[in-house]
């Protein structure tokens, strides 16, 4: 603890840190001493609240649990929704350049029209590097990702 802006400790020795939150607690002990009861019912399972408290809550974590499960739902379909929009922008630059998968295959790994590819593909899905470098059969990732680099320092 510190006091205010001046970063200084409250306490100057840990002993009188101790003996302000032991004073406290004889205090807090003193004004209500029905509360050490109540805290021993709360620990023994009871609830505090209205009566259907427990319902409510229940039903909000079953509400939260189905929320989560369609959010991952939902990033499963966003998922296969960008692969589709990769996939379409392949083939587009394919059909420009004339062009089909096997020839795109024996292709140099690093060719000009592949790293043209990949840096669409960046630009426009959010797929990985090591799918966009599979896909357009560009080596690897961390290769790919260097070539995309030094295009763009050019």
């Amino acid at each position: 603890m510190s006091r205010g802006d001046r970063l200084e400790p409250i306490f100057r020795v840990d002993e009188d840190q101790e003996l302000f939150i032991k004073t406290l607690e004889e205090r807090r002990q003193e004004e209500c001493p029905e509360e050490k009861e109540l805290v021993r019912k709360v620990r023994r399972g009871w609830k505090l609240g209205a009566d259907d408290f427990l319902e409510r809550l229940e039903a909000r974590i079953r509400s939260v649990g189905r929320k989560a499960k369609r959010g991952a739902h939902l990033a499963e379909e966003v998922k296969e929704t960008m692969a589709a929009k990769a996939e379409r922008i392949i083939a587009e630059e394919l059909k420009r350049k004339k062009m089909d998968e096997v020839t795109l295959g024996k292709m140099r790994k690093m060719d000009p029209f592949k790293v043209k590819i990949a840096r669409r593909l960046r630009g426009e899905t959010t797929m990985t590097m090591a799918w966009i470098a599979e896909r357009v059969h560009a080596g690897t990732a961390e290769t790919l990702a260097v070539a995309l680099h030094q295009k763009n320092d050019k």
